[in-house]
């Protein structure tokens, strides 16, 4: 009996990470770990969105916030630090740690759960590859290719 190819799959295993007024949308199989908070230690004269360095399984893991700035004098308020493979797997590189602003959930995304954004509660920054919604809240696909570049020049 020959059995029909597969079909593609209109739903995908991921995670919400919630980094403020939006959330981030990342496969699951993107994400290593999920840390609790820790500061990293900063980086002298480092971009807003590096947050800074910490080290997580003998790894110095480079930390950024897609979050907005607090306000002047005002503490950030992260739940954890999400570790997430670098898609080109750069042996410089392979980690990137991402500031939550809640701890992230597994959910199962559908094609039908995600609109197209027609406008953002801000301006995506450079690291952002697609706005759009999710359970009609704003949503970014960050652009992980993006993000090595700008860490590996800052370094």
């Amino acid at each position: 009996m020959i059995k029909p190819a597969p079909r593609p799959s209109s739903t995908l295993q991921g995670m919400v990470l919630p980094v403020g007024q939006t959330n981030l949308l990342l496969p699951n199989t993107a994400v290593a770990e999920i840390l609790t908070f820790r500061r990293p230690d900063p980086v002298k004269s480092a971009a807003a969105w590096f947050s800074g360095i910490i080290d997580w399984r003998d790894h110095l893991v480079p930390v950024v916030s897609f979050a907005e700035p607090p306000e002047e004098g005002a503490e950030p308020d992260y739940a954890c630090v999400v570790i997430c493979y670098i898609p080109s797997g750069n042996p410089e590189l392979p980690y990137l740690g991402v500031l939550a602003t809640e701890v992230p959930r597994l959910v199962t995304f559908k094609a039908a759960d995600l609109q197209s954004a027609a406008a953002s509660p801000r301006r995506p920054g450079p690291f952002v590859q697609h706005a759009l919604r999710y359970a009609n809240q704003p949503a970014w696909i960050p652009d992980l290719d993006a993000l090595e570049h700008a860490l590996l020049a800052a370094q």
